[in-house]
């Protein structure tokens, strides 16, 4: 563990933040509110974690040790990331924390729409009964469109189908494989805004997504139908919402953000009363994604000074708004695993990669992604995705982007090769991995090893072997000796059945005594430990 590693805390956040970066052998010190700015404190600290809190060019001149921005959250607007990514400092943040929060908000302003909920509270407060007047409706069979279907976009879907109601949405690089899984018809822009009863916009701003919906797509709305933004309000052409309003009177709309921003102060879309909900971006205000926020946020801050893991980076490199970040997670961590399996053959000479399915255009930010998880472990220092590949040439290993063969069917999946050179013999191991439940890494194929299933998380070690009986009960019986717990065993047979692998996932680092003992005793080909 590192030591002396100051993080400043300079928001509200759960208790757990604090605990979890002590526990990796941190220095956090909490200030939720900094009068003086956070430029006349930051110079002292190697780490920052905020959530709207602005951190400038001016904040970003005056940390002269800062490493690391984490953004407690998913939107990264208040963060100059041209600043940092001049300065070499990396911002992560946590997309993925606050997602449930956003997608349950959606449905409060579906319920408190369709069964008019501010007029029935107002009037009965007043000592009115204007029960023949509220008659609302049900969300069961509405339609519900949904823009972008991301962290966010997914989670709405699935609550959807609880409630029975059809689903249609627009995003680009959804594959039609995935739609299937989460039951959604994907439709073209125009024809959502035509069909559906409510509209839920969950992409992030970009250059490309600002003003993506405009006047003219708003005018195909229908009658009665909703549209509801707990995005970025710039996602809307500007005025174009107060516009239809005022053309359509049955049209409704939800908004937890604003042209005006985050402060004080009437807002354009008061004037049209009960027909507009407005909430002072309240999508993450809750306590559990005010918890989920702080545990990951620490996570990432402590794996990123205690193992240089990079995490939700958003800056460095330019990261589409389509891309799901996990899978530059899941590159670097194929890239750490085929390291330590060649590392005792050599340096590595070349690193190829192999993007599959939707991931082929996304190559060139994935082949960062890999080539950080090999220098990372092959020069025991932190390598941004920005310098990745000019580091990797110019310690001499050749870079080969390859183009995949989509008839193997393997999906969306990356395959990640090292070549290893020692005098004149070269040494090559392949590793090949995806995403489950479509966040969490999992390393499908070792070489000649197909299925093993590997979940790169905690205290891995492995061992290849010639096949035969009697192996994992040695293991096992030494790691017993030694009062290591084998929480997951996973022990593999080469597609030719001449050798076998074991991967080993254990209650605590193993030592590289033991290692060497199982090594010597198994007569094992490779033996080593990685902690992810």
């Amino acid at each position: 563990m590192k030591s002396n590693i100051k993080i400043l805390i300079a928001t509200k956040l759960s208790p757990v933040v604090s605990d979890i970066l002590k526990s990796g052998g941190l220095e956090p010190v909490v200030m939720e509110t900094i009068p003086e700015g956070l430029e006349s404190v930051i110079g002292d600290y190697h780490g920052l974690i905020v959530r709207s809190e602005q951190v400038n060019e001016s904040v970003i001149d005056a940390g002269k040790n800062l490493k690391l921005i984490v953004r407690a959250g998913s939107g990264v607007n208040t963060i100059d990331l041209e600043s940092a990514s001049k300065r070499d400092i990396l911002v992560m943040n946590t997309p993925d924390a606050n997602s449930n929060s956003v997608a349950e908000l959606v449905f409060a302003y579906m319920f408190v729409s369709s069964r008019l909920i501010l007029k029935a509270d107002s009037t009965t407060k007043k000592g009115e009964w204007l029960k023949k007047q509220l008659m609302g409706f049900e969300l069961t069979g509405k339609t519900i469109g949904i823009v972008g279907v991301g962290n966010i976009g997914s989670r709405v879907a699935r609550k959807a189908k609880g409630f029975d109601m059809n689903i249609i949405c627009y995003d680009p690089i959804l594959s039609s494989e995935r739609a299937s899984i989460l039951g959604v018809k994907i439709v073209s822009l125009d024809e959502l805004f035509k069909n559906s009863d409510f509209i839920t916009l969950h992409v992030p701003l970009t250059p490309d997504t600002k003003g993506m919906i405009k006047y003219k797509t708003l005018k195909l709305m229908k009658e009665n139908a909703m549209i509801i933004n707990a995005s970025r309000a710039e996602l809307i052409e500007e005025g174009a919402l107060e516009k239809i309003l005022d053309e359509k009177p049955s049209i409704t709309a939800a908004a937890d953000l604003f042209y005006e921003g985050d402060k004080e102060g009437e807002k354009s879309l008061s004037s049209f009363g009960n027909r507009v909900i407005m909430t002072p971006h309240i999508g993450a205000s809750t306590k559990d994604a005010n918890y989920r926020t702080a545990k990951q946020s620490a996570e990432q801050t402590v794996n990123f000074f205690n193992a240089g893991v990079i995490k939700n980076s958003v800056n460095l490199i330019e990261i589409p708004f389509d891309l799901n970040t996990m899978y530059m997670n899941l590159a670097m961590l194929l890239g750490k695993f085929a390291y330590y399996m060649i590392k005792d053959h050599g340096q590595p000479y070349e690193i190829k990669i192999t993007c599959y399915g939707n991931l082929f255009k996304y190559t060139s930010i994935l082949l960062k992604s890999g080539i950080m998880g090999v220098l990372d472990n092959f020069l025991d220092k932190k390598v941004t995705p920005i310098m990745a590949e000019n580091v990797a040439q110019e310690n001499g290993i050749i870079i080969t982007p390859r183009r995949p063969d989509d008839l193997k069917g393997h999906g969306d999946s990356i395959t990640l090769d090292i070549v290893a050179k020692i005098m004149d013999r070269y040494t090559e191991t392949s590793v090949r991995g995806t995403l489950i439940t479509g966040d969490k890494a999992i390393i499908r194929r070792v070489d000649n090893f197909e299925n093993v299933d590997i979940i790169p998380s905690g205290n891995i070690s492995v061992f290849t072997y010639d096949d035969r009986k009697g192996i994992s009960g040695q293991i096992g019986s030494i790691y017993s000796e030694n009062d290591i717990n084998i929480l997951d065993g996973r022990y593999k047979t080469s597609i030719d059945g001449k050798f076998a692998i074991a991967v080993l996932n254990t209650s605590r680092p193993v030592n590289l005594n033991i290692i060497q003992n199982i090594k010597e005793k198994i007569r094992a080909d490779k033996a080593f430990v990685v902690h992810f």
